[in-house]
């Protein structure tokens, strides 16, 4: 059987993960103050993907909810709750809708010469969302993942998207979390089952892809 790494690239696209102000800005509410973490040092390596990108798709998934939490399940809240107290964080609040915060990053958003926003409610970016609809409607074959967090949401959506039968690729320093040893662990799972690449060979490969 030929391996799926050996094949050609079809058509591809590039999915953001959450690559939100509240995650990823400094002023953002569970921004990282380790000027080491791996959420910071995404920013630039995802900058690099989606200025390769071009005419590929784009889509910024962005993680919301609702401020009267009628979008949250009691196990969505308690997932709210475990983040808080294992992180440390002074605040629940982060990712309401219509908020600054919820918003994409800005200097991501310029980099993408074609952006699409795509809302979840829950980890997986392909749960209860049109996503997957999106990528078959523009024929995607190939999936490249960026953003964060690793171990949370980027996980969850890379699992869904081979799930939905979709070349994945996680994009090893386009992607950081919050709990570096969690990222670590994330990186070796997905390096064990599905396709992990650098944003420089990615923006090599969607610089040579058809769109």
């Amino acid at each position: 059987m030929i391996r799926e790494a050996a094949r050609p690239f079809g058509r591809c696209a590039v999915v953001v993960v959450d690559s939100q102000n509240d995650y990823c800005h400094p002023d953002g509410a569970l921004y990282p103050a380790d000027p080491a973490s791996s959420v910071h040092a995404s920013i630039k390596g995802q900058r690099r993907v989606l200025e390769a990108a071009g005419d590929h798709p784009v889509f910024f998934v962005r993680d919301v909810c609702r401020t009267d939490h009628l979008t949250s399940s009691p196990t969505r809240l308690y997932e709210r709750y475990r983040i808080q107290q294992t992180s440390s964080y002074e605040t629940l609040e982060w990712g309401y809708e219509g908020t600054w915060g919820s918003e994409v990053l800005q200097e991501l958003r310029d980099a993408a010469l074609h952006g699409i926003d795509v809302f979840k409610n829950r980890a997986s970016a392909f749960v209860s969302t049109n996503l997957d609809l999106l990528l078959r409607s523009n024929l995607i074959d190939a999936v490249f993942v960026i953003g964060v967090a690793t171990d949370v949401c980027v996980n969850a959506t890379v699992r869904d998207c081979a799930d939905h039968g979709y070349r994945t690729i996680v994009v090893s320093d386009a992607v950081g979390a919050f709990r570096e040893h969690l990222h670590a662990a994330a990186l070796r799972i997905f390096e064990a089952k599905y396709e992990v690449m650098t944003s420089s060979e990615t923006s090599s490969i969607l610089g040579k892809a058809g769109s």
